[in-house]
Formats: C-alpha cells, structure tokens, sequence
C-alpha cells in the first residue's frame, strides 16, 4: 500500500525527485526518480548500434545491428548484407553492452554465414562472461575462418548484460 502522494508522471524528461516517473515516448523508455537521478528502464523497443567488426582487411558494407533490451535482458540481431575481405580465421562482433559476469556463456546458433566466398547454413555466436566481444564460429563444429575471400554472418544473440 502506498502512504504517500501520488507521484508525477513527466513526458521526455528523466525525473530526479524520488518516486516521480518520466516516459520517453521517443525512445520507449521509462524512467524512476530516485531522489538524485532517473533509474531507466528499457520497455523494449527496437534500438540500433554501430556494428564493429574484426577479421577483416575490408570490412562488409551496410552492416545493420539492432538489439532490445529489457531489464537486463538483451537481445541483438546483426546483419551484414555483403561480404567483406576476410584477412584472419577469427571473426568478431561487438556487442552494444557487456554481458554480465555470472559465469557463463551465452551461446545462440541461429544465424547464417558466409566463409572464403562459400555460404554456410549456420554459424555460431558466443559471448563470455563480462566481456563485449562476441566470437563467431562457423557450422557448429567451432570451425575457424578462412583468412582470404568474402566473409559475413547475419545472426541474434540473446544475453544477460552487467
């Protein structure tokens, strides 16, 4: 039961009051004073981020990352478009947010790549414990790159961020 007055609701502001409520309508963010600033709160809403590659001498063009995050539940989705000039037989991804620290990787295998030119229907994304840098492995055998010819992956993580 709540014993003390209402609170107010601001719109596209965060609130710094303790207990006053903020919505960013933009942005699809929710946020609650606590006395000195805004705890925010992500509702959900699809975001982009600068997708960073490494493994490459030229790098595929358009990529597109996008990710949803909610409490601390992320969920992102790479897309790469084109193939890039493949210059090492590692390949990775930065994620917008380090993961958290509980010990364990998050691992999905839904995706698709591209490897020396040849398409392969899976790959493979591991993030570890308190780290930005997802790797990328190709056909679920945690098989490396080729280090020359075309290179790309299109795939969505889901993790646990600090």
């Amino acid at each position: 039961m709540i014993t003390t007055s209402p609170s107010t609701i601001l719109q596209n502001a965060v609130p710094t009051i303790d207990g006053d409520i903020g919505f960013d309508r933009t942005n699809e963010d929710l946020a609650i004073g606590d006395g000195t600033a805004g705890q925010l709160v992500h509702m959900g809403a699809w975001k982009t981020f600068t997708v960073s590659v490494t493994g490459f001498s030229s790098n595929p063009a358009n990529m597109v990352g996008r990710y949803s995050l909610v409490g601390k539940t992320c969920t992102l989705s790479v897309y790469m478009p084109t193939t890039g000039t493949s210059n090492a037989t590692t390949f990775t991804v930065t994620a917008p947010f380090t993961s958290a620290n509980q010990g364990v990787q998050y691992q999905s295998s839904n995706g698709q790549c591209t490897d020396g030119g040849a398409y392969y229907g899976a790959v493979f994304a591991d993030i570890s414990p308190n780290t930005t840098s997802i790797a990328l492995t190709r056909n679920f055998g945690n098989l490396g790159w080729t280090a020359t010819g075309g290179k790309n992956a299109n795939f969505v993580l889901t993790f646990e961020i600090a």
